[in-house]
């Protein structure tokens, strides 16, 4: 039994090391264990969160360093992308998410990761326009309070 386990072993072991194993997305959402923060308060608007995933070039290719196959770099970035947005929802910002065909703001996140650190990029978009409203527009929607700008395009 002892040899049988060893070989098995051995032979995982080269698997992986071939690349010939993929990690599923519903894997890689197990290890991701987040502590969602409740919102201190909320935005009053129907929305419709999206988001991106993407590693930088040299973070991509230190993945594929280590014989991670295009799939299991694909599964770890949904996987990602729908922890953000579970998230999102968790945290209840926004009083109402994809509820009815009318939404009131789109939110966009571009999720970067790379080896020394991760960029998240929150986009809020009038859905009407498809344009990016400007903080002063969303002050005077009403559906934003206060704000604090930290870079404006």
């Amino acid at each position: 039994m002892r040899k049988r386990t060893k070989w098995l072993g051995l032979i995982l072991s080269a698997l992986l090391a071939a690349g010939c194993v993929t990690v599923s997305k519903d894997m890689y959402q197990r290890n991701m264990v987040w502590d969602t923060v409740p919102a201190g308060g909320y935005i009053d608007a129907n929305v419709h969160i999206d988001s991106d995933c993407s590693f930088t070039a040299e973070y991509a290719k230190l993945w594929r360093d280590w014989m991670n196959t295009d799939e299991t770099i694909a599964n770890y970035k949904r996987a990602a992308c729908e922890r953000i947005v579970e998230d999102m929802i968790k945290s209840r910002i926004f009083t109402r998410v994809d509820i009815g065909g009318q939404r009131d703001l789109l939110i966009r996140i571009e999720y970067t990761e790379s080896q020394a650190d991760q960029k998240v990029v929150l986009n809020v978009i009038d859905p009407l326009s498809g344009k990016v409203p400007r903080h002063t527009e969303l002050l005077q929607s009403g559906w934003v309070t206060d704000m604090k700008v930290l870079t404006t395009t």
